[in-house]
C-alpha cells in the first residue's frame, strides 16, 4: 500500500472524496492531521517525546492541571477549538497551542 493510500484510509480516489465532501477544511481537525507531511510529523513526535520527558515537565503536570496552565509551555490553557482538544488536555496538561504545534498542521510555533 503505498503512504498515499494509508494516509486516505484506503479510499479509491482521495482527492474526489475530499472535493465531494466540501474540501478539507470540512474534515474534523483530526482527519485533517493525516495530512501533515510524516517526516516533519516524526520530528514533532520526537520532540514532544523529548518534552514529556523532561524532569520539570512531569513535575509540572499536576500542577498544571490544577491550575489550568499548560505543563510544557506553562502559559495558561483556557481555550480549545474542539471537545477533542479538551479532552486531550484532560488527560496531558497539553494547551491548544502545543497541541497544535506537536499534532497540528505544521506550521504552528511552539508556545
Amino acid at each position: 500500500m503505498s503512504n498515499h493510500q494509508r494516509q486516505c484510509h484506503g479510499r479509491q480516489n482521495c482527492f474526489s472524496f475530499l472535493s465531494a465532501a466540501g474540501g478539507l477544511n470540512s474534515w474534523p481537525l483530526f482527519e485533517q492531521r493525516l495530512m501533515v507531511p510524516g517526516d516533519l510529523m516524526m520530528s514533532r513526535i520526537q520532540e514532544l517525546i523529548g518534552a514529556l520527558s523532561e524532569k520539570e515537565v512531569v513535575l509540572r503536570g499536576p500542577v498544571a492541571k490544577a491550575n489550568g496552565t499548560c505543563k510544557i509551555c506553562g502559559k495558561p490553557a483556557k481555550f480549545f477549538r474542539t471537545s477533542f482538544s479538551a479532552l486531550e488536555y484532560r488527560i496531558s496538561a497539553i494547551c491548544q497551542a502545543c497541541q497544535d504545534y506537536y499534532f497540528g498542521d505544521g506550521e504552528s510555533t511552539p508556545a
